[in-house]
């Protein structure tokens, strides 16, 4: 045998048990939240902005771990090669399609598929779980344009087309992606006006975001509601539209070395001091936090741990 397929058999062992090893590193990620802590609302998102895994490789090691957490002997089916990545996120599809919670069925499972060869594995996959629609993909192709995947119904693809025979009236030769852009601008001029002010309360709105920059308290006290006042969990449009502008509608969530969570979804306005510690609904003490980061903060709290 070739000296060269030699190294490649010792490198092919080794690869494999590195990524075992990285299974259980985001084990340890995922247990301890660490990924919220250096500013990512997801395992995902640190696996490819931090890490630079592509879409499908951080997807995969994702799936692959739920499994491994499940079932510790899949990693020395890893390492040896009876079984791969790939085929474990397989098996995490499954268990999740069918909503498996019993442990001995996923093993049963890990069990099932090792030692198949790829035409096997897909074989079996299909018959007991077939393959949903792909997942959404948007990719940058240039600077001005990007590509987007994704499936749809029968009756959202019927909509579409309704639409683009009724604005064909003006334009013709309209394509699918002018019918999206049509109907996004639509949408956004809606959802716009509920996290944003009207035109004419814009100046109020500027003055109160003034103010509050140009305050001179520096203690966090000064969010503390007044004892004397009737307190309420309610934040009025005219300050969430504060809390929303101020933060670029994005997560504030910061790091110590300044590094800002990403995330634009699901944005929750969080209390700086806790309502229940009689925080207040006034904008100092308000903050525009993702789901996760809102979660994480709160889990800290209790833990007693600033």
């Amino acid at each position: 045998m070739h000296d060269i397929v030699k190294k490649l058999e010792t490198l092919a062992k080794v690869e494999r048990r590195i990524s075992v090893k990285i299974l259980r590193h985001l084990m340890e990620v995922e247990r301890g939240r660490i990924h919220l802590d250096m500013g990512y609302a997801s395992l995902f998102v640190f696996l490819t902005k931090h890490l630079k895994y592509s879409d499908g490789s951080a997807y995969r090691r994702i799936e692959a771990m739920k499994i491994l957490r499940d079932v510790p002997d899949l990693g020395h089916r890893i390492t040896v090669g009876a079984i791969s990545v790939t085929v474990a996120a397989e098996i995490s599809r499954i268990v999740k399609i069918k909503n498996i919670k019993d442990v001995e069925v996923k093993k049963a499972l890990v069990e099932q598929f090792s030692h198949k060869n790829k035409r096997e594995v897909e074989k079996e996959i299909a018959r007991i779980a077939p393959r949903e629609a792909k997942p959404e993909k948007l990719r940058e192709i240039n600077p001005e344009e990007s590509t987007l995947e994704l499936t749809i119904n029968k009756e959202l693809r019927e909509k579409l087309e309704r639409l683009k025979v009724l604005l064909s009236h003006k334009n013709p030769s309209l394509k699918m992606s002018g019918v999206l852009e049509i109907i996004s601008d639509i949408a956004l001029k809606q959802l716009e006006k509920r996290t944003s002010p009207k035109s004419e309360a814009a100046s109020k709105v500027r003055s109160a975001k003034k103010e509050i920059i140009n305050s001179h308290a520096t203690s966090p006290e000064i969010a503390r509601a007044s004892n004397n006042q009737k307190r309420s969990r309610y934040i009025p449009t005219k300050t969430k539209n504060i809390i929303f502008q101020r933060a670029n509608h994005q997560c504030e969530f910061t790091t110590q070395n300044d590094k800002r969570c990403e995330a634009k979804h699901f944005l929750e306005i969080d209390h700086k001091i806790p309502y229940s510690k009689n925080g207040s609904n006034h904008p100092q003490n308000l903050q525009l936090l993702c789901r996760q980061h809102n979660q994480r903060k709160a889990e800290l709290e209790l833990a007693g741990r600033p």
